[in-house]
């Protein structure tokens, strides 16, 4: 049978009783958390804190339905990610113009890896349970 097959878990009904093969699998797990984390800053880029909000929801509904750690750390990862790449754009820009003159980002970059380290913790954790088979 093929590993995306679908199972259905006696133990619940509805919705909750169909089971894909993306379940306990950090790959398609990480790229969830990451897509949705990547998405979170950018929007938090682009000043639209009132969406961060209704994003840390759709992060914590992510957590709460499947395997925290891949999903998480996806999250996290992709949230630092969208930082460092703002910084980066934000530098670069700043150093083609002769007149710009930028403050000190080591505190940006500081917060940036605040993000971004727990992150990739929690994918190393999210592969090592895949690859040891706890």
């Amino acid at each position: 049978m093929c590993g995306n097959a679908v199972t259905v878990d006696p133990q619940r009904s509805g919705a909750h009783a169909l089971h894909s093969g993306m379940i306990g699998r950090p790959w398609p797990n990480f790229l969830l958390g990451f897509g949705v984390g990547a998405v979170l800053g950018l929007c938090y880029a682009v000043g639209a804190g009132l969406l961060l909000w209704p994003g840390l929801v759709l992060v914590a509904l992510l957590v709460a339905t499947g395997p925290w750690s891949a999903r998480l750390g996806g999250a996290l990862t992709g949230f630092g990610a969208m930082w460092f790449v703002f910084l980066a754009e934000i530098t670069w820009s700043c150093a083609q113009e002769p007149s710009c003159v930028q403050p000190n980002e080591t505190f940006w970059m500081m917060i940036g890896g605040a993000i971004l380290v727990p992150g990739l913790v929690l994918d190393l954790i999210a592969w090592r349970h895949r690859t040891t088979g706890r």
